[in-house]
């Protein structure tokens, strides 16, 4: 007779200071997070209109991307927020964790994705630009921004949930 193999594991043992470490750096995180996105997405509406020079169709495809970049700062933040569902007592719920860390890659990839189209964008619009566009460059820096805290987030998010 066959004897079945044992089921995949669905849930990791973890002690009561993990959970607990868990529980309160992802929502540290999170808040952190939640506030770079604010002051972003703050920053890029106050600055952009007094900034954009160039190409107008070009500039303002730079602005959307550059707003789907500081969402998915926001969206990391959220998902970090949420670290403490993937906790079941002092078990880590697999499949949780791994939901958790694919939004939180989600995040990271659609952030990379919008600044460097909003970086790319705000460039060829300022060479296409017939007058002086000299201010107009210090928004590429500020587009590239929402890169860091969502790596940031990636890193956070591996090093809280090892799965």
């Amino acid at each position: 007779m066959t004897t079945r193999s044992a089921e995949p594991t669905r849930h990791l043992p973890i002690t009561t200071e993990q959970a607990e470490t868990i529980t309160s750096r992802s929502a540290a995180r999170g808040r952190l997070l939640l506030a770079a996105g604010l002051v972003l997405g703050i920053a890029a509406t106050f600055l952009t209109p007094l900034l954009v020079g160039g190409y107008p169709p070009l500039a303002a495809f730079a602005r959307v991307s550059n707003s789907v970049a500081v969402v998915m700062v926001l969206a990391a933040g959220v998902v970090m927020l949420l670290g403490r569902r993937a906790l079941d007592g002092t078990r880590l719920v697999l499949r949780r964790t791994r939901q958790l860390r694919s939004g939180i890659g989600l995040a990271w990839a659609f952030a990379l994705l919008g600044s460097l189209l909003a970086c790319a964008a705000q460039g060829y619009a300022l060479t296409r630009a017939t007058g002086d566009a000299g201010a107009a460059w210090l928004l590429l820096p500020l587009y590239a921004l929402p890169i860091l805290p969502t790596s940031a987030a990636v890193v956070t998010g591996r090093r809280l949930f090892p799965v």
